[in-house]
């Protein structure tokens, strides 16, 4: 019913367009107004069919190779049973939930090329069949400034690239923005040297442009950018500046919150902000001889965390000790996330997640397409101005103001 509702929205704002600016203006900002279409997920049931289809075709390809090798087997749905053990083919493809956002860059990739009618075409359907072979973790990494988060990814993405072959790991560092220069110094990859040598890294730091959230603006398509790479592993490091940093849990599936021994970090559980937000509490720089004083403060932050409910999936953060300078805690981190993972995919609720995700991105693609397309409207950029210096030099209320104009908009629509 959602996804219904989120395309009659859509009809109705191309119905408001088309009606304020005619049908030959709307014909030039086609281009903005068909990509909306991929700001929705893939509908449910079309989802649950696909995913159904493609693990069915999974267990028989694997019966069919494991038959090849002369191995007895036998199949039945989607499971493989081996006679002394049964294994299940679940989830299969994942990836499908990111047919839509994958489709929107094919789209734009398409729509900016200067080429042929046909190679535009096959630029745009090329990104449906990378969404068959992605299956990412992704991981927000938050904490106060100096608790040590580039140093813990560097020495965790190491460990991660040596404990499989198989992984890839992308960080994506967000550091601040000055509010007088707006310039950033980027200096978050100096301290992940060893990490950026690596040929199954990628590490991009990129400046918060004053955004609130602890994330850029753009952080969202470059995680996608990087998940149909084949990065399996992808961190994203917020600014870290505190309570209010918790957009980008709008964007992962875990979210990773380092505290400090001995910091008063305990006293967070007490608020309902970042901490509550966190699946997992680490605290790091922990490492002998600062042991008892981690475990003082694990114990704190435990302690606080029980005073209010902060899940609704049965599941409580677990509170562990680690140390990114020495790779202290690591093995007890590495068997968080994996509990984690699997205990939300049983649940149903890394699914909703994703869902909840888009739901929430289109809505803000929505809000950020309407206002670009007003700002281009000369009168009411003019008017906006105008209301603009009105409030700085104290003439109008910014509450009056903001009024006069969305009764100008009322008139345009």
């Amino acid at each position: 019913v959602y996804t219904i509702i989120q395309y009659g929205f859509l009809v109705v704002l191309w119905g408001l367009v088309i009606f304020g600016v005619g049908w030959r203006a709307a014909m030039v900002i086609w281009a903005p107004m068909a990509y909306l279409i991929f700001m929705i997920p893939l509908p449910d049931f079309l989802y649950q069919k696909l995913s159904a289809e493609l693990q069915l075709l999974s267990s028989q390809f694997g019966v069919a190779f494991l038959r090849s090798v002369g191995v007895t087997v036998f199949l039945e749905g989607n499971v493989i049973d081996l006679g002394v053990f049964k294994l299940q083919v679940a989830e299969a493809c994942n990836g499908l939930r990111y047919l839509f956002p994958l489709m929107s860059f094919g789209f734009l990739c398409a729509y900016l090329f200067d080429g042929k009618l046909w190679q535009k075409w096959f630029l745009f359907l090329s990104s449906i069949p990378i969404t068959v072979f992605m299956n990412s973790f992704r991981i927000g990494v938050t904490g106060v400034p100096g608790v040590g988060k580039s140093t813990f990814l560097e020495s965790y993405g190491n460990t991660l690239l040596k404990s499989d072959e198989d992984a890839k790991v992308a960080v994506l560092a967000v550091d601040p923005s000055s509010e007088i220069s707006k310039g950033s110094i980027l200096g978050d990859k100096t301290r992940m040297m060893e990490l950026g040598k690596h040929d199954r890294a990628f590490i991009r730091p990129s400046a918060s442009g004053g955004n609130l959230g602890g994330i850029a603006k753009k952080t969202r398509e470059v995680m996608l950018l990087c998940e149909a790479a084949g990065f399996n592993y992808i961190f994203i490091e917020t600014v870290g500046v505190g309570q209010s940093e918790t957009l980008v849990s709008k964007l992962v599936d875990c979210f990773l919150f380092l505290a400090m021994p001995g910091t008063g970090d305990e006293l967070q559980g007490l608020k309902k902000g970042i901490m509550e937000m966190a699946d997992i509490i680490a605290v790091n720089k922990s490492e002998p001889p600062n042991t008892p004083s981690g475990e003082r403060s694990a114990l704190s932050i435990r302690s606080a965390l029980q005073l209010f409910s902060n899940k609704e999936f049965d599941w409580h953060p677990p509170v562990l000790l680690t140390s990114g300078l020495t790779g202290f805690g690591f093995d007890e981190l590495e068997v968080a996330l994996d509990r984690y993972q699997r205990h939300s995919q049983a649940k149903g609720w890394y699914e909703k997640k994703r869902k909840d995700q888009q739901a929430y991105w289109f809505e803000n693609s929505v809000r950020e397409g309407v206002l670009e397309l007003l700002q281009k409207d000369a009168d009411w950029q003019k008017r906006y101005d105008k209301l603009s210096k009105a409030v700085a030099q104290g003439e109008l209320n910014p509450f009056q103001a903001s009024a006069e104009l969305i009764k100008l908009l009322k008139g345009k629509v």
